[in-house]
């Protein structure tokens, strides 16, 4: 969403007949990636476990709504 929001005024100019629908949401799943040298074990075990807990929590899946909610 945030991406398509960000680009809308570019594919406008090429496709001014385009627009967003406020109504339609697509969801698709995506990789997110963290990339840590391969001896730093306790930066790895840091962020797995952070990451565990807040999924676990709920806390994650709060981040993200409000994140991607637009007033």
């Amino acid at each position: 969403m945030a991406e398509l929001e960000a680009e809308d005024s570019v594919l406008t100019s090429f496709y001014p007949q385009m627009l967003l629908d406020p109504h339609l949401l697509i969801v698709y799943p995506f990789a997110g990636f963290f990339y840590v040298a391969l001896e730093s074990t306790e930066l790895v075990a840091a962020i797995q476990t952070g990451f565990e807990r807040v999924i676990a929590d709920g806390s994650y899946q709060r981040f993200v709504e409000e994140a991607t909610i637009t007033p």
